[in-house]
């Protein structure tokens, strides 16, 4: 099996499994889920900053979304 070592969204691991393959996931502990969330706020800034497309800055909000919930704090906020 293949391994990605990646954080995972959108249903993912169900998408997977739907379509007859195997997949295996591990839950994060709360520090290990903010550090993978700044690495990835890292790679989407990047990957925005070299394209400027509308899809990759929306990737960045999602990230950001992301890492503000974690924090225990509301959209609002």
């Amino acid at each position: 099996m293949i391994t990605y070592n990646k954080l995972v969204r959108d249903k993912i691991p169900e998408i997977i499994l739907a379509q007859g393959k195997q997949c295996r996931v591990s839950v994060l502990k709360d520090t290990e889920y903010l550090i993978n969330l700044n690495l990835k706020l890292e790679e989407e800034l990047e990957e925005y900053l070299e394209t400027g497309e509308v899809e990759e800055l929306a990737d960045l909000v999602e990230v950001i979304y992301a890492i503000v919930e974690s924090k225990g704090i509301t959209a609002r906020e």
